[in-house]
């Protein structure tokens, strides 16, 4: 027991030493520029990217992986006191950054905390996870083993080109600096391995707290410290951080460009570039990004000059067109998976088939009224709360049925995924809102976000397909930000938001250690036997940490100077 308390302590440790490393890195590659510290740490990891493609480019060699890795670390050393100047005046986001991370972990944990129990096949048993929650992990182990994607596909009926490999990539990095390989035969693994993999792999899904405090930031309300406690309560985001898909560090890089181009206005003809470039990482983070793109170049072409917008989409295409070149060449991935959305049809009715001869089939076998008639519902379902069985509900109402049921719907319904207290409000904050001017920043994002639904209602071709954990990151946790917003109804806004806060921890409580009929829980829903137990002192430790934080926290974006060297 104590072996894998230090064992689990030292993975752990090492990977939040790890997470700052792209800080020092960062500095090393800016050096004498102004710098939020979202940027920097999307340049210290795109350099860490860098460095596992020289080892993929020699073939696997270690020597070349160490020496690249330590011209970098010692070159960025000449900027460490930049870096601990930045860090220290961001230290309460960072903490709380952490320790919401490191929660997370612990609730995986078995009672006895050991960390032969951190495998994948334990996680996925316990949260009923699908299967594709393994896909990073496999990118991994493809980098690192020298496993050729063609020949091994990740996970039974996906593809490596499926989705982007940018998280995996990055994780790589730290892997190969710790000269760690799964010995696990393919589809398993090994606990210190997949544990070092969840660690960084929640840090990536937490850093949708940067951008999210630079909004509420720039709301200027009385109420930013209830939408953070929003976000950190909330089940959505909580589920999404250790889900090993990377849906909210892809979400994390696309707020930050709306953030900076549409609300904080300060960018220069060069960084719109940068800006293009992050849009390209968050698609190869996720592919789910895309819905928001029209509504933003939409929103480019009629705020900024056509030269902009070009700028952005150019550098976009640049960064991504790797990718593209790397599926069409090996023929992994592709269009497969977009073509069964938006025809509705199976994979297998997709074989051999040309995208012209499935457009064909898909009108011969739908008439235009059936067409427009699941586009229209796949608009209304996720705010629609009569899908929700309510007449069930009244029949034998209790508090642990409601949070249950709607518990369900988080991965859903916007409704839900939100919180159904917030959207109330949010159905009485936008009119109020919107009366003052759609010249406002805040105005312009709300539209330019809300633009995802209505294209993914429009390329979604079965019914009931515009759920949650298809499209709507970006839009939930903006919307998280938006409803702390201000209005003239004080005690309202307090109670509103409290009693979302309120519902969020009653649904976590059930989600850790309540009832084993939790819907997203799975069958075998973690419940604690010995309320002392390791597991619970451990995430006790972490919440401590996390409410002291919190109550330390400024919600200060300003760009932190970095003197010349």
């Amino acid at each position: 027991m104590l072996l894998s308390l230090l064992t689990f302590s030292y993975i752990v440790l090492a990977s939040i030493m790890g997470a700052l490393l792209p800080i020092l890195l960062g500095q090393f590659f800016y050096k004498g520029k102004n710098l939020v510290l979202f940027e920097n740490y999307i340049a210290g990891l795109i350099t860490l990217t860098l460095v596992v493609f020289t080892y993929l480019l020699t073939n696997g060699s270690l020597i070349a992986f160490y020496l690249a890795s330590s011209f970098l670390l010692l070159g960025s050393l000449k900027y460490y006191k930049e870096s601990l100047s930045l860090i220290k005046s961001n230290s309460s986001i960072i903490i709380i950054w952490i320790a919401f991370s490191c929660f997370g972990v612990c609730s995986l944990a078995s009672e006895k905390f050991l960390v032969s129990d951190f495998t994948a096949a334990n996680i996925q048993n316990k949260f009923a996870l699908p299967i594709d929650n393994l896909l990073q992990y496999q990118t991994i182990r493809y980098i690192t083993e020298m496993i050729n994607p063609v020949t091994t596909a990740p996970v039974p009926t996906w593809s490596f080109g499926d989705r982007g490999p940018l998280a995996g990539i990055i994780i790589s990095f730290y892997f190969l600096l710790f000269a760690l390989r799964e010995t696990a035969p393919w589809l398993g693994s090994t606990g210190q391995t997949f544990l070092l993999f969840e660690v960084m792999m929640v840090l990536l899904n937490s850093m949708i707290l940067l951008p999210f405090s630079s909004i509420l930031n720039f709301n200027n309300t009385s109420h930013k410290k209830l939408g953070l406690l929003v976000l950190l309560t909330s089940p959505f985001i909580f589920i999404n951080t250790f889900f090993t898909w990377p849906k909210l560090f892809s979400a994390s890089l696309m707020l930050h460009v709306l953030y900076k181009i549409i609300l904080d206005k300060d960018a220069k003809n060069r960084d719109f570039f940068f800006y293009g470039f992050l849009i390209a990482l968050s698609l190869l983070a996720h592919e789910q990004s895309i819905f928001i793109l029209p509504g933003l170049f939409v929103y480019l072409a009629w705020k900024f000059k056509l030269k902009k917008a070009l700028t952005i989409l150019l550098a976009s295409i640049t960064t991504y067109s790797p990718w593209l070149i790397f599926r069409a060449i090996t023929g992994l991935g592709g269009m497969g998976t977009f073509v069964c959305n938006a025809l509705c049809m199976s994979t297998s009715a997709t074989e051999n088939k040309s995208s012209f001869d499935l457009i064909k089939l898909y009108f011969q076998s739908h008439s235009i009224i059936e067409i427009l008639k699941t586009r229209f519902y796949n608009l209304l379902y996720p705010i629609d709360l009569l899908h929700y069985d309510w007449l069930s509900f009244f029949s034998k109402p209790s508090l642990e049925r409601f949070i249950l049921g709607t518990a369900s719907l988080n991965f859903y319904q916007l409704v839900f995924g939100l919180g159904v207290i917030l959207f109330l409000r949010l159905l009485f904050i936008i009119p109020l809102n919107l009366k003052k001017s759609f010249k406002t920043s805040e105005n312009q994002m709300l539209l330019t976000v809300m633009s995802s639904l209505p294209v993914a209602a429009l390329l979604s071709g079965c019914e009931l397909m515009t759920t949650n954990h298809i499209w709507a990151y970006s839009l939930i946790v903006y919307l998280m930000a938006y409803s702390s917003n201000k209005s003239k109804f004080v005690t309202l806004d307090y109670l509103c938001l409290g009693a979302q806060i309120v519902f969020n921890l009653l649904t976590l409580s059930l989600y850790l250690w309540g009832s084993p009929l939790a819907p997203v829980l799975s069958p075998y829903g973690l419940r604690a036997e010995n309320y002392f137990s390791i597991r619970e002192f451990y995430m006790l430790l972490f919440f401590i940490i996390l409410g002291f934080s919190f109550f330390k926290i400024k919600f200060s974006t300003t760009p932190h100077i970095v003197p010349n060297p």
